[in-house]
């Protein structure tokens, strides 16, 4: 089976055209005659409605960091108060583990922060931290390094 020239270029923009309209629909948010909240794909025939987009898709971001948290929100003031609640694992090999895992990930970060100043921040865009900050983050990585890696 051979297909010709046009038909390809005809399956590609048929392809692409699909990708796109992957990120392109909205949800409602809306009360119905019954004050019951609804969602839909498709607006309500009339009323107040909230339009709400779904996150976008995408494959480049700032990337989960895998250390341990020190710190949990407390849900109800919005202060931080330190994780006493959480045990280290019992398996020497487990915590052998975690800590080449956050080793390696403090590695990475120095040598990142020792090539450029320039970070993801939490929208995933890319921006330019000041030599203070830089500063911060680098002395707070080296003793990461010392922590984890010895």
């Amino acid at each position: 089976m051979s297909f010709s020239k046009r038909t390809f270029i005809q399956f590609i923009l048929v392809f692409a055209l699909g990708l796109l309209s992957l990120n392109a629909y909205s949800i409602y948010k809306w009360k119905d005659a019954n004050g019951n909240i609804q969602y839909t794909e498709y607006p309500p025939p009339t009323g107040d409605v909230e339009i709400l987009k779904p996150p976008s898709i995408s494959t480049v971001g700032a990337q989960k960091s895998e250390q341990p948290s020190t710190q949990d929100k407390n849900e109800n003031k919005g202060e931080t108060k330190p994780n006493n609640e959480k045990q280290p694992p019992a398996d020497p090999k487990t915590v052998q583990a975690m800590k080449q895992k956050n080793c390696e990930t403090a590695k990475k970060n120095l040598d990142t922060y020792m090539r450029t100043k320039k970070i993801r921040d939490k929208d995933g865009n890319v921006v330019r931290i000041s030599d203070e900050d830089w500063q911060n983050r680098v002395d707070e990585t080296q003793k990461k390094i010392e922590e984890y890696c010895n």
